[in-house]
């Protein structure tokens, strides 16, 4: 065989060598960036998991959450699952509202709101309209004072109650007015009671 010949078969061969090795190559860092993938994608779906509680037994009303009527379930619910309870020691205690069967996921709608659990709502007429800057579910004072009174200081009768709710009504002079109900403790409803009584205006501000 010529010596050109062979120089060009040596060459060829090499060739086919390198291309060989560059395939195996491509398929490997193929094959990689697929298994980078896969685990990207199935931690992705773990992480939109989250453990939720389901109720271990039918329980009626007035339940009070615990280890021992619950369980743990770690499901993905997407869009809706701020509506349902987490499972971890907050919600634990929690009291239902409403009964639960076994099996089924405890959404908040069914316990108490731990901000109401330990207070009673009453309704009161506001003197002064309310600030545009207090809305639901915000803590608030209500201060009181006589009317037509300026020798006596405004008492505050109620502190930090959570605002449950807002009506505007028109007396016969076209002034809006305020009625707000409020959750207070126990020992403010004397207070609240008094102030209505004594006909005296009634101030709320936002808490600090």
């Amino acid at each position: 065989m010529p010596a050109m010949q062979r120089k060009r078969s040596r060459k060829v061969k090499l060739n086919h060598r390198l291309g060989a090795r560059r395939t195996r190559a491509l398929l490997a860092l193929g094959f990689s960036l697929i298994a980078i993938a896969s685990w990207y994608y199935s931690s992705m779906q773990e992480d939109a998991r989250g453990e939720y509680l389901v109720a271990l037994a039918d329980l009626p009303s007035g339940t009070v959450l615990s280890e021992s009527n619950t369980s743990k379930v770690r499901i993905e619910l997407a869009e809706v699952k701020e509506n349902y309870l987490p499972a971890n020691q907050k919600t634990l205690g929690a009291t239902l509202v409403r009964s639960v069967r076994s099996g089924e996921l405890i959404s908040k709608a069914m316990v108490a709101d731990p901000k109401t659990q330990d207070c009673v709502a009453i309704r009161a007429n506001l003197g002064i309209a309310k600030s545009t800057e207090i809305h639901l579910g915000d803590q608030v004072d209500l201060w009181a004072a006589p009317q037509n009174s300026t020798d006596l200081i405004p008492v505050k009768i109620v502190q930090a109650a959570l605002l449950l709710s807002v009506e505007q009504t028109e007396d016969p002079l076209a002034l809006t007015q305020n009625s707000v109900e409020l959750c207070v403790s126990e020992a403010e409803i004397r207070s609240v009671v008094n102030a209505i009584a004594q006909k005296y205006v009634v101030i709320a501000v936002k808490s600090k």
